[in-house]
């Protein structure tokens, strides 16, 4: 086998393995909601000890999220309560891995569906708790 046969063989087989890279890459679909800058707001202040509604903007920009599992998905309510944490703590502290202290946590709720938080903040939580942030 002369010199220029072995580069082109080399060729191919490097574009053989770059090829089977790309192919086997995949992409990760995520859910996205994305921001509609809606001007609704309430404003409340207390007012001869009661509460009184001083502003509010009821027009939306945006069609309303009616499905529950969505509106789980928003940052304002997503929220880790005080057992769900101290459980979380507890696992963290065991080595448990961060998919495996949410299936723990969805079957206390009934399943991952019911969690009012998802993996990331999981995550997140267990890497204030590494640091020693909480």
């Amino acid at each position: 086998m002369s010199i220029k046969d072995r580069q082109q063989s080399a060729s191919i087989t490097s574009k053989k393995k770059r090829a089977t890279i790309v192919m086997t890459t995949a992409t990760r679909k995520q859910s996205t909601l994305k921001k509609a800058y809606c001007k609704a707001h309430m404003v409340v202040g207390p007012c001869n000890r009661r509460w009184k509604v001083v502003a509010f903007e009821g027009e939306h920009r945006h069609p309303l999220v009616k499905i529950k599992g969505r509106v789980m998905q928003l940052k304002s309510h997503r929220r880790i309560s005080w057992t769900n944490y101290e459980l979380l703590k507890t696992l963290h502290h065991r080595n448990i891995s961060t998919m495996q202290i949410m299936i723990v946590l969805g079957d206390f709720h009934g399943g991952m569906g019911n969690l009012t938080f998802n993996s990331k903040d999981v995550s997140n939580m267990r890497t204030h708790l590494s640091v020693g942030l909480w």
